[in-house]
């Protein structure tokens, strides 16, 4: 993936450079306090709905990549992660599949249609 190549190393102005403006902004939190900026972009290769990307408040670098891929399931995603992975059930039936061999999530509907891929 591309954007995770960038991770520790783009500053907003290099994802600006590649992906154009972002379309919104918003803060992150960790532990109940503020840490970054995430700004959405277009999916120039329309794979996917969009890319947030979250860069660090001090650091200023990227920190985490999400993409919202269009019409992806769980069977697209373990042919492209692999299966070293392990999954949390959801109160409201949705799946979060944590890799354990690279820092990688995947948010899964009830029926196993991938909402967001993330890469941090």
């Amino acid at each position: 993936m591309y954007l995770e190549r960038n991770l520790y190393k783009w500053r907003l102005e290099d994802a600006k450079k590649e992906l154009g403006e972002p379309t919104r902004t918003r803060q992150s939190y960790t532990d109940g306090k503020a840490s970054g900026t995430v700004y959405a972009f277009p999916d120039p290769t329309r794979s996917a709905l969009e890319f947030e990307l979250t860069f660090n408040d001090r650091s200023k670098l990227l920190t985490m990549v999400i993409a919202y891929p269009l019409g992806a399931t769980l069977d697209d995603a373990k042919r492209l992660f692999g299966e070293n992975y392990i999954v949390r059930r959801q109160p409201n039936g949705e799946k979060l599949i944590m890799y354990r061999n690279r820092r990688l999530i995947l948010r899964l509907s009830s029926r196993d249609q991938l909402i967001s891929i993330g890469v941090y």
